[in-house]
């Protein structure tokens, strides 16, 4: 019924010429298939299983095991994971502590989209805990690993590219890369568009997106509404990520408003880079 009640808001909406850009329709219909899987939880043991091989080598981000063979479509029994709620720190005193956690967690959320492909889609307080002492001893646990997104290898590597453009500052070609790479548009005007990106990349340096500055949200929604005025389409699974990026933004802006995503996702973008001319994908 809830779905049905989906479908029928974004059908009304997309009746609306300028909105059928957003993929509200695709993105809906991605969810309801999310919702359905998420029904066998052998799939959620599977995503653990994998996050917990693509995380092995961290001591800082770590996930629940499944205990099998007590796994089956209605039942999944985990790891015990001590730890305490991420939100008791959002309001806490300890800027240190809330500073690491924050680097922490955007880390591990720039690991998972650049170099593992492999996103968890609902990083929410509700499911991190936070385990260790000090600074120097924290550990993130990320729960619930039912909802992730995974990009094809077209759609992977169009986002490594328009990403790194935004990172080097180059709103028109990031205009460009959206432009070439999207499956359907319709744009009159090639030119405003790429000049419309060009002053967003440059707004959004301005404050280095900085979490005390900018909202990520912001810069999003900008960007979708830039799109659907120029009729250029936005793929469902790369607007699954962009939501992702605007959850994760709710906790970093609480924990640590200084920090600077752009300078963050640098390393992260290199190391992807030396994977891909090493031929590992």
């Amino acid at each position: 019924m809830d779905l049905d009640v989906f479908r029928a808001c974004a059908g009304l909406l997309e009746a609306a010429p300028f909105l059928r850009w957003l993929s509200l329709g695709e993105s809906v219909e991605e969810f309801a298939g999310l919702m359905r899987l998420q029904l066998d939880l052998r799939l959620e043991a599977n995503h653990l299983d994998r996050f917990s091989t693509n995380f092995s080598g961290s001591r800082q981000v770590s996930f629940p095991r499944p205990v099998r063979p007590l796994v089956s479509d209605g039942v999944l029994v985990e790891s015990f994971e001590g730890g305490e709620p991420i939100a008791t720190h959002l309001t806490g005193e300890d800027g240190v502590v809330k500073r690491r956690l924050a680097r922490i967690g955007v880390d591990a959320f720039l690991k998972m989209c650049f170099l593992d492909n492999f996103v968890h889609g609902d990083m929410h307080p509700g499911n991190m805990l936070v385990s260790g002492g000090g600074a120097d001893d924290l550990r993130l646990v990320l729960l619930d690993a039912g909802i992730t997104t995974e990009l094809s290898d077209r759609d992977k590597e169009n986002f490594v590219l328009l990403f790194s453009a935004i990172v080097k500052g180059d709103g028109r070609e990031a205009g460009r890369l959206m432009l070439d790479n999207a499956r359907d548009h319709r744009c009159q005007d090639p030119e405003a568009f790429c000049e419309g990106m060009r002053g967003l990349v440059d707004e959004a340096l301005g404050s280095k997106l900085r979490l005390e500055s900018i909202s990520a949200g912001e810069v999003l929604r900008k960007a979708f509404s830039l799109a659907c005025t120029h009729r250029v389409k936005i793929e469902s699974n790369f607007a699954s990520i962009c939501i992702a990026i605007m959850v994760l933004e709710g906790v970093g802006r609480r924990l640590d408003p200084t920090l600077d995503i752009l300078n963050a996702a640098i390393p992260v973008l290199a190391a992807r880079t030396l994977r891909y001319k090493a031929g590992l994908g």
